[in-house]
């Protein structure tokens, strides 16, 4: 059985984000995961996906590239920010923890 089928009808398209927004960042493609996490249309989602995309690419390597993309203008709201600062946050504590 595949992961998504376990998960809930109306959450489908949430963990399809991340997992893609994950996979992404495993790839090295932090700044196309950024843009295909800010290009969501819905809003809860797309900060979901900032910010674990932000908390993966803190965790596994050297946040500098998304540092720049979460401080300028290509976010749309200021939850947006807060979500992806978060995540930058929440990274670095993981990779503090567990190097």
């Amino acid at each position: 059985m595949k992961v998504l089928d376990k998960v809930r009808p109306g959450l489908q398209k949430e963990a399809w984000g991340l997992r893609l927004g994950s996979r992404l960042v495993n790839q090295k493609k932090d700044e196309l995961a950024f843009r295909f996490a800010n290009a969501m249309k819905a809003e809860l989602l797309r900060e979901d996906v900032l910010r674990t995309v932000a908390a993966r690419s803190a965790r596994l390597k050297d946040p500098g590239v998304l540092w720049p993309l979460a401080s300028s203008d290509a976010l749309k709201t200021p939850t947006e920010r807060v979500a992806t600062f978060l995540g930058l946050i929440e990274g670095l504590a993981a990779a503090k923890r567990h190097p």
